[in-house]
């Protein structure tokens, strides 16, 4: 097992046993500044993603006060941004998803399935995955064709 993984691994465990905050905790706590133009909200991101790793080192298990608009809320915001006009995978049709499905077809995108997975990668182990119906890529090989193709279903 390499420094790194050892490393990460271990901070998932002081976060399971509340020795530190998770990022989502930290990142609530972050202020962010708020515009509705995509490419100020990105510069934001910008500006805040190259310190997280720093202030999420640097955070212990204390109560923090949630921001009013966080790094979190800017994510969530730039994520709406994008459903106006998706790009959100790689076909690019840019729709604004609000209104119309895109290329994918997918109007409310439906969960398929979602457990607590226990047998790949066993330094990762246990993993929460997640399988969206509605995959618009159409692979051949594609080892959850029955969920991935049928939305509808």
């Amino acid at each position: 097992m390499t420094e790194s993984l050892k490393r990460e691994l271990s901070t998932y465990f002081e976060i399971m046993q509340n020795k530190r905050l998770s990022r989502l905790k930290i990142a609530e706590t972050i202020d962010a500044f708020h515009e509705n133009k995509i490419d100020s909200l990105w510069k934001e991101h910008e500006k805040i993603h190259m310190n997280f790793k720093n202030i999420f080192e640097k955070a212990a298990v204390i109560k923090t006060k949630k921001s009013s608009f966080s790094y979190l809320d800017l994510k969530i915001k730039i994520a709406e941004e994008i459903y106006k006009n998706c790009y959100l995978c790689e076909k690019r049709c840019y729709v604004d998803r609000n209104i119309e499905k895109g290329y994918c077809n997918v109007g409310e995108p439906k969960i398929a399935s979602e457990f607590l997975h226990m047998s790949e990668e066993v330094l990762l182990v246990p993993s929460h995955t997640i399988f969206f119906a509605g995959c618009n890529f159409e692979c051949i090989y594609c080892q959850n064709y029955d969920i991935s193709q049928f939305p509808e279903s």
